[in-house]
């Protein structure tokens, strides 16, 4: 799989008994959609909760897993955090700056300053957000 913005080669990463493809130049994650499907049954959250589309399509994405256009959303409504997603595949991709973005959101929240109305819908945020760390930081 090649990725859509630097044309690297994806690699694959074996965590938790999953295989996430990995671009390691732009660090961006590919969250396919059994993968994110487990992560949301982990966490009891729903699909409602975590797609809420932007107007903005200027410079559309091409999906690594389908090559189908990829809309920016809105991760989870509340996040403000916005990331690729695939309606054709359900493919997500999320890149350095959207996992830092999550990382300040639950360090937020950690400290009393955020304070989240969706509780399993913030539980995948976090999910995702340790998954990428594990990723990246090794």
């Amino acid at each position: 799989m090649e990725c859509s913005r630097c044309s690297s080669e994806f690699e694959n990463v074996h965590i938790d008994g999953e295989d996430y493809s990995i671009c390691k130049s732009c660090e961006l994650m590919v969250l396919k959609k059994n993968q994110l499907n487990r992560l949301m049954n982990e966490s009891d959250a729903e699909v409602s909760s975590i797609r809420e589309y932007n107007a903005d399509q200027s410079d559309p994405v091409k999906c690594p897993v389908c090559s189908s256009r990829m809309k920016r959303i809105n991760f989870l409504g509340f996040s403000g955090i916005m990331i690729e997603h695939c309606e054709s595949c359900g493919a997500f991709l999320v890149d350095n700056a959207e996992i830092t973005q999550m990382h300040e959101l639950v360090r937020l929240v950690d400290e009393g300053k955020h304070t989240v109305t969706e509780v399993r819908a913030y539980d995948l945020l976090m999910r995702i957000s340790r998954l990428a760390y594990s990723i990246f930081s090794s």
